[in-house]
C-alpha cells in the first residue's frame, strides 16, 4: 500500500507541482495546463525512459500481486497500470 501511495503522490501532486514550476516563467492560460490521461501517460513514459531504476517492472509486479482486488479497482491503481504500460511500451 505504501508503494501505491508513493506512486499516486508522484503522479498527481508532485507532477503537477513540477509542471507548474516549469511553466511558471511563461504566461500561459491555466486551462492549457490541465493534464488529461493521454498526456499523463506520455509523461510517465518519458519519466520511466529516463529513470535509472532497472527493477521498476519488478516493483510494479509486486504491487499487482500483493494488493487486494478491491484496491486494484481503485483510481489510485491506474497509475501503477500506466507505469506497467510504459515499461511494456519501452521494452517493445
Amino acid at each position: 500500500m505504501a508503494k501505491l501511495e508513493l506512486v499516486y503522490c508522484c503522479c498527481t501532486a508532485i507532477t503537477i507541482q513540477e509542471l507548474s514550476e516549469f511553466w511558471n516563467s511563461v504566461e500561459i492560460s491555466p486551462k492549457k495546463l490541465t493534464i488529461d490521461p493521454d498526456q499523463m501517460q506520455a509523461i510517465i513514459i518519458y519519466i520511466v525512459a529516463r529513470l535509472n531504476y532497472p527493477q521498476i517492472m519488478s516493483e510494479v509486479l509486486i504491487c499487482e500481486m500483493f494488493l487486494p482486488p478491491a484496491v486494484r479497482k481503485s483510481s489510485r491503481f491506474i497509475y501503477i497500470e500506466m507505469i506497467q504500460a510504459a515499461c511494456s511500451y519501452l521494452l517493445s
